[in-house]
């Protein structure tokens, strides 16, 4: 495995150039190419695909990792599959993670917002 850090989705500061310096330093620390990194973008898009049809949330909550790992920002649809199938899994606090990464690169919506509030609820903030 690769030792790569994770962008901090909490940091008040410019996210995108936080992005962008995470995938310079995923790409650098994997040798991918341009090429293999969009590929490996649309992989992780199919792959929430056919986790959403199936209902199945183990394993994007090991793509959500890996997608935070790659400095990518998916396309908002995307994010809203991961966050679908992730919020069926009510023991999972991923959900609320996805809702905030979803509202730094996107604009807010009724559905992140109500499971960020759902959330921070939960925890008694």
């Amino acid at each position: 495995t690769t030792d790569v850090s994770l962008v901090d989705l909490n940091s008040a500061a410019d996210h995108k150039d936080d992005f962008k310096a995470q995938r310079q330093k995923f790409l650098d620390q994997t040798n991918l190419t341009s090429s293999h990194y969009e590929f490996v973008g649309r992989t992780l898009t199919y792959l929430g695909d056919y986790c959403a049809k199936r209902r199945l949330s183990v394993p994007l909550k090991v793509a959500w990792h890996k997608l935070k790992e790659t400095g990518m920002i998916p396309r908002e649809n995307c994010i809203s599959t991961y966050l679908y199938v992730l919020s069926l899994d009510d023991t999972s606090d991923l959900s609320s993670e996805v809702a905030a990464f979803h509202d730094l690169v996107y604009e807010p919506n009724e559905k992140t917002v109500s499971l960020r509030v759902k959330s921070l609820v939960g925890k008694g903030d």
